[in-house]
Parts: structure tokens; sequence; C-alpha cells
């Protein structure tokens, strides 16, 4: 495509790139973005919507030589401009720059929801935030976020910063019915294994997630500070977060899955919300069950 605001410097594309209109029920794999700022290594969308699609195995590498512009961004999808992404499976998609944002997902606005994104990773040299989604100001919704890795090289004499190995949510936004797990960083400095900042986070479970460190990890699970504050309301992690209905209790997972085992004491510990009326979760059952 001609070069726009969007991308304004040299990129290679080798993916979907969407303004406006639905990309949907596709499979898009083992796609490269290369260049000096390249965003979106499977889909760019700009104020359209990726539905029912499988996106893996993208990757995006800046080639900058002035390294503070070397930025990379949306290992499988980027998509700015209140774009949705919906029932999509985002899988082992890849960043490499200086500055790596978003190894799955980058969405800056509009919302993530019914979506798998797992095994993806944002490399940055010096910085690398949210290493499954990179979210600004807005919604995920009902999305297992798993396994998915942000980290830095380990500098001799600098700190190199690894953020949000599950979710990175800058200026804010909103998490809830999800399970956010199994997620790592690693850096100089580390913070927010599973979430780094926030906003609200509902109903959801951050839950067995790791940071290490050269200098100093923050938050296994979950990192605030004042620049990001979040509020939890029925959520399962630890340590326990302040907030009405939160628990600190292991999850009580199914052996090799992410269902709840019969027990767990998630179960019937969420709070109803309207828009869950209608909605379903994952598998395509009732959001809520036995009222609650």
């Amino acid at each position: 495509p001609p070069r726009s605001t969007l991308f304004p410097y040299t990129t290679l594309f080798r993916s979907v790139y969407c303004v406006g209109g639905t990309v949907t029920n596709c499979v898009i794999t083992n796609n490269q973005a290369v260049g000096d700022e390249p965003k979106g290594g499977g889909v760019c969308c700009d104020g359209g919507a990726v539905s029912h699609c499988v996106i893996s195995g993208n990757s995006v590498t800046s080639t900058n030589t002035y390294l503070y512009g070397a930025s990379a961004e949306g290992g499988g999808i980027y998509a700015v401009n209140q774009s949705q992404i919906d029932h999509s499976t985002v899988v082992n998609n890849s960043l490499n720059g200086y500055y790596s944002n978003g190894g799955g997902i980058n969405a800056n606005g509009g919302s993530v929801q019914y979506c798998t994104v797992s095994g993806n990773t944002a490399y940055g040299h010096w910085y690398a935030d949210g290493g499954g989604v990179y979210m600004t100001a807005d919604l995920i919704r009902n999305c297992l976020i798993t396994d998915n890795n942000a980290h830095t090289d380990r500098g001799a004499y600098s700190a190199n910063w690894a953020d949000g190995g599950g979710v990175y949510f800058n200026g804010g936004g909103t998490l809830e019915s999800s399970t956010v797990y199994g997620n790592t960083l690693d850096g100089d400095m580390s913070t927010g294994g599973g979430l780094t900042y926030g906003g609200q986070i509902r109903n959801t479970i951050i839950y067995g997630n790791t940071a290490t460190a050269r200098m100093t990890a923050d938050g296994p699970n979950y990192y605030l500070n004042s620049y990001g504050p979040a509020t939890f309301d029925h959520c399962c992690s630890t340590p326990l977060p302040a907030g009405v209905g939160n628990i600190a209790s292991a999850p009580g997972f199914i052996s090799g899955g992410y269902h709840l085992n019969t027990g767990s004491p998630c179960i019937d510990t969420g709070t109803n919300q309207a828009w869950m009326a209608t909605a379903t979760d994952l598998d395509g059952n009732p959001r809520i069950a036995n009222g609650t």
C-alpha cells in the first residue's frame, strides 16, 4: 500500500492491511513486517474488524538504525481507530525491536473479545511491553491469555525494562471475564508477569504468571503504580488485590487446561453484568450459569 499517516516510514508488508471493512474466517500465518517502525505482522487494521480468524506465526522486525525510533508493534495484529477483534486465535507471533509493544495484539482503542492469545513473544533490546496484548484505554473481554512472554536484553550498565507478560495497559482500560495465566517476563527490571497497570479488572483470573530480572522483579501476577492504578473486583489473584469479592486461592483448573475443576473457589463467585444476559463464554456456553 502507499505510505500513510499510519505507516509514514519505510515498511515491508507481507500481510493484510485494511482500512475499515472486516477480515473474517481467515487463516493468516507466517507473514512478516520489516522496516523502520513496522506494525502488524499478520494484520494492520485501521477502523475495521478482525473476526473468527487464526493469526499465527507472524513477525515484526524493526531495522531502524536510529535506535530511539526502532519500535516494533503488533506481532499478530496492530489495530487503531476503534477496531474490533473478536472470536479469533492469536498464537506464536513475535516482535523484535529496541521498543516492542504487543507480541500478539497491539490495540489502540477498540476491543478484543472472545479471543485466545497464546505463545506470543515481545522481544525488545531496551523495552518490551505486552507479550500477549498491548492495549490503550479500552476493552478486553472473554479472553484466554496464556504463555506469552516479554523480554529484553540484560544490559551491563543500563536498566532494560520488561512489562506485562500477558497484558500491558497504556492509559487504563477494562479487563473482564478473562483468564491470564502462565505468562512470563525477563529483563533488567521486570514488572507484572500477568498484568501491568490497568483500569477496571473484573471477573478475571490472573494467576501462575512469573517475572524474573537481573535487578528487580515486581509483581509476578500484576503490577500497579500511581500512573496506572487499577480497581479489582471479583477477581482471583495473588497477592490478594484490594477490592470487593476478590480471592487469592489457586483457581483449580482441570489437568492440562483452563476449565474450572469441581470444587474450584472461582465457581459462582463472579458478579453479573447487563451484557452477560445473552453472552456466551469461549466454549459457546451461557456466560451466566446457576444464576451467577
